[in-house]
C-alpha cells in the first residue's frame, strides 16, 4: 500500500490533513465510513469519445480522513469490493462515472449498487434543492466547481482547458509514450482528492431530497440513452411492424371503398415525376443522336426539389405530343431513321403553330383504335398525353440501350403496351373529373356530420380552420352515439400512419 503523503484542507465539513494513498491488488479492502465521496479521472474527452478510459480512480473517506487511489487495472477489483458494501457512494455527474467505471467491470457492478439505492449524485440533489427553494437552477450549479463555490466556498482548480498539455488534471493517461504504465504526478496526487471530498462535503452541505433516489437511476438511463441510444428487441419490433403494416392495410382498403383518394399515393408528385420523365428521356433521345446543337437546357434548382431539371421549352401541347407519339410509331422499326423521328420531333416541340397535318391525324385516330387509346381523349389534361409518350420513349430508349435495337429495330408495340401499362396504375388520371383531395374529402364529410350533430365539438388548427378527428377524440363521437365507418376507418389508418 504505497503512501503519497498528506493534504492540507479547509472547507466545510472537513478541515485538516486528509492522508493520500494508493490501494493495489492483493491490499486489504479498507473499513469504509457510512459514505465515501468518488470521482474518476480519464483520459481527455473528444468529440468521438464521449466515455474515455478511466486513468485513476479517487474515493474519500471521511472516517479515516483518506483519499485512496486506485489505478485502472485495479478499478474493477476495488469497486466490486465496494458496491457488495452497504456504503452510501457520492458522485458529481453519475451519467459519466458509471459508464467509464462499468466499461472496465464486465459484471457492471455499479449499476447492481445504483439499482439497490446505495449511489447518490450530488449535481441531482443540489438541482432538485434549488427547484425546491428557489424555483429554478443557477447556470453555475452544472459543474463540481460551481456547486463547491456556491455551497462550500471552495474554489476547486480544474486546470486550463486551452492549455492541457501543461494542466495537472488535464494530462491523466494510461501508458507513457514508451509504453510504459503512467504513474500520476506529486501534483495530480495533490489536487486529484479535493474532487472526492468537495463531492462528500456537498452530501453533508445539502440534505437529502425525497425523489433524489429515483432521478440519480434516471440520469444513468439518460446518459446511456445520449451515448447508445434505445436498445431495441428487433423480433418484437418486427412483429409489432408487421400487425400495424396490416392494420393500416386493411383500414386504407375501408377508406377506398368511401372513394377517399388512396392514402399511399402523392398524386401531385406522381404527375410531377411523369413530366421530369418526359424530360429526361426526350433529352436521351435528342443527346444519342446529336440533336442538341441549338437547344438550350440547363441546371437549375427548383423550389421543390434541387435534383429537378428545369428546361428552356414549355412542355409541348397535347397536339404536338400527338405528333411525336405517331413520329415514334414511324421510324420505330429502324433504328438508324431515329435521327430524322428525333429531329422531327425536336421541331414539333418547339413549333407552338405547327399543325396536326391531316395524314398524321388519320394516322393518330389508327394508333387510338389498334391500341384502345380512346379515353386517352377525354382524360385529365395536361398529364394523360404527356405521361402516355414519356413512357413510350422511356421504353424505347431502354430497347436501344439493353434490348438489342440497333439490330432489330424498335419493338413500338412493346413500348406502347408497357405506356399502358403505367397508366393503368394512374386510373385518376383516366377522368376529366377534377380530382378531391384527401383533405377537401374528410373535411366536406365531418361538415355534414356537424350539420346533423351541431353540438358535437371538434378541434380545429388554428391558421385553417379544419377539423382535426384522432383517436383520442373518438369519445366525442361515443357521446352523440355516432356510429360512421369512414370516420372510423379514417382515426383508424392515421392511427397507424404515425407510427411510421
Amino acid at each position: 500500500m504505497q503512501d503519497l503523503g498528506t493534504i492540507d484542507v479547509s472547507m466545510k465539513h472537513c478541515v485538516g490533513q486528509v492522508h493520500v494513498k494508493v490501494w493495489e491488488h492483493g491490499d486489504p479492502f479498507p473499513e469504509l465510513g457510512p459514505s465515501v465521496g468518488v470521482d474518476t479521472e480519464t483520459e481527455l474527452i473528444t468529440e468521438t469519445m464521449l466515455d474515455p478510459p478511466v486513468v485513476v480512480l479517487g474515493v474519500y473517506d471521511n472516517a479515516s480522513h483518506t483519499c485512496w487511489i486506485v489505478y485502472w487495472y485495479d478499478v474493477t477489483e476495488f469497486m466490486r469490493n465496494l458496491n457488495c458494501r452497504d456504503v452510501e457512494q457520492r458522485y458529481f455527474n453519475l451519467g459519466f462515472d458509471e459508464q467509464v467505471l462499468d466499461n472496465e467491470d464486465d459484471e457492471a457492478s455499479l449499476m447492481t449498487a445504483i439499482d439497490s439505492g446505495r449511489v447518490r449524485d450530488m449535481q441531482i440533489r443540489i438541482h432538485l434543492h434549488q427547484i425546491a427553494k428557489v424555483g429554478w437552477i443557477r447556470g453555475n450549479l452544472y459543474s463540481l466547481a460551481g456547486c463547491a463555490l456556491a455551497f462550500l466556498n471552495c474554489t476547486l482548480d480544474k486546470g486550463d482547458p486551452n492549455d492541457p498539455e501543461n494542466s495537472a488534471r488535464l494530462t491523466f493517461r494510461r501508458f507513457n509514450k514508451d509504453g510504459s504504465r503512467y504513474k500520476i504526478t506529486q501534483e495530480q496526487a495533490k489536487y486529484l482528492p479535493f474532487d472526492c471530498i468537495s463531492t462528500w462535503c456537498l452530501g453533508e452541505e445539502v440534505a437529502e431530497q425525497p425523489t433524489e433516489v429515483a432521478h440519480t437511476k434516471g440520469m444513468v438511463v439518460l446518459a446511456h440513452i445520449s451515448k447508445n441510444g434505445l436498445r431495441v428487441d428487433m423480433p418484437v419490433f418486427e412483429a409489432m411492424e408487421k400487425k400495424l403494416l396490416a392494420a393500416r392495410d386493411e383500414a386504407r382498403e375501408r377508406l377506398l371503398q368511401f372513394g377517399f383518394p388512396d392514402p399511399y399515393k402523392d398524386a401531385a408528385k406522381e404527375a410531377r415525376d411523369a413530366r421530369i420523365l418526359f424530360y429526361s428521356e426526350y433529352e436521351i433521345l435528342l443527346r444519342r443522336h446529336g440533336l442538341l446543337t441549338g437547344w438550350k437546357l440547363f441546371e437549375k434548382p427548383s423550389e421543390e426539389d434541387e435534383d429537378v431539371r428545369v428546361y428552356d421549352f414549355q412542355m409541348p401541347k397535347k397536339l404536338n405530343l400527338r405528333a411525336m407519339l405517331c413520329y415514334m410509331y414511324n421510324h420505330s422499326e429502324c433504328v438508324d431513321e431515329m435521327d430524322t423521328m428525333a429531329l422531327n420531333v425536336q421541331t414539333v416541340a418547339e413549333d407552338e403553330n405547327l399543325t396536326f397535318r391531316k395524314h398524321l391525324k388519320d394516322f393518330y385516330g389508327e394508333l387510338l383504335d389498334r391500341y384502345n387509346l380512346l379515353a386517352f381523349d377525354v382524360a385529365r389534361k395536361g398529364i394523360v398525353m404527356t405521361a402516355l409518350v414519356a413512357y413510350t420513349m422511356q421504353d424505347l430508349n431502354d430497347q436501344y440501350e439493353n434490348r438489342g435495337a440497333r439490330t432489330a429495330g424498335y419493338n413500338f408495340d412493346e413500348a406502347i403496351e408497357y405506356a399502358s401499362e403505367q397508366l393503368d396504375k394512374h386510373p385518376d388520371w383516366l377522368t376529366s373529373d377534377t380530382p378531391i383531395g384527401p383533405r377537401k374529402f374528410f373535411q366536406d364529410h365531418v361538415k355534414k356530420i356537424l350539420e346533423v350533430y351541431p353540438k358535437l365539438e371538434l378541434d380545429t388548427t388554428p391558421k385553417s380552420g379544419d377539423v382535426k378527428l384522432t383517436l383520442k377524440d373518438r369519445w366525442r363521437l361515443d357521446e352523440f352515439n355516432i356510429r360512421d365507418k369512414f370516420l372510423d376507418a379514417y382515426i383508424d389508418f392515421n392511427h397507424c400512419q404515425k407510427y411510421f
